[in-house]
């Protein structure tokens, strides 16, 4: 299962791209606030330089964090994954990423993410 997780809580934005239970690319990067002009950009670029896989499941960071960093990410997800017809799962936490990874591989799906602000 090839799993693209996203955090974009703060000013510095992070992708992981996991295949199971391993990470197998991950960027950060200062978004600022250009992240809502850059994020799509950043998403290609990122695939590109990953290859040009097949997503089959999303994971976002739901919070707390900046108020409109965290709608412009979740969005992304929540329009990508509704497209694509794939899981989603929202979590919070240092360990956001490992329970998202857990919940998906467990069949579950959240269909939408919303926010913790």
């Amino acid at each position: 299962m090839i799993i693209l997780a996203l955090r974009t809580d703060g000013n510095e934005s992070q992708l992981i791209l996991l295949e199971n239970n391993q990470i197998i690319a991950e960027k950060k990067w200062e978004s600022g606030r250009s992240l809502a002009k850059d994020l799509s950009k950043e998403i290609k670029d990122f695939f590109s330089k990953n290859g040009e896989l097949n997503v089959d499941g999303y994971i976002g960071y739901l919070g707390p964090g900046s108020f409109t960093g965290l709608r412009i990410g979740l969005s992304t997800l929540n329009a990508a994954a509704y497209a694509l017809s794939n899981p989603i799962v929202g979590s919070v936490g240092d360990g956001w990423v490992e329970e998202g990874v857990s919940r998906l591989l467990a069949g579950e799906s959240d269909k939408i993410l919303l926010p913790l602000y």
